[in-house]
């Protein structure tokens, strides 16, 4: 999660994937797990601070997003965000542990 809240701070959302790879060069059998978990709480965390923050600017975002999907619910917007980062993060595992295996065969 360090990782992915340090690549996402430094160089963007697009970057936590490369936290994933590194939780998935840590564990050769569930890197896809230790990736998603890592960034889908390092996305979490960061929604939480900016609801935190800027309370009602964020209120804002989410009532406009969810109004351009269809006026979808805004915890709903919030649950897509933290998917998108889940999924990101575990595709970022899966590689790593991929990359893992790969360079560790025999």
């Amino acid at each position: 999660m360090v990782v992915a809240l340090g690549l996402h701070l430094v160089l963007g959302w697009v970057w936590t994937f490369g936290a994933g790879v590194v939780g998935g060069l840590t564990a050769p059998h569930r890197g896809w797990l230790i990736g998603l978990l890592g960034v889908a709480l390092d996305w979490a965390v960061l929604v939480g601070y900016n609801a935190w923050v800027a309370g009602a600017a964020t209120e804002v975002m989410i009532g406009t997003m969810g109004g351009l999907f269809g006026n979808t619910a805004g915890t709903v917007v919030v649950a897509a965000t933290v998917s998108i980062g889940a999924l990101l993060g575990g595709l970022g595992g899966l590689a790593g542990m991929f990359a893992r295996r790969t360079v560790q065969a025999p």
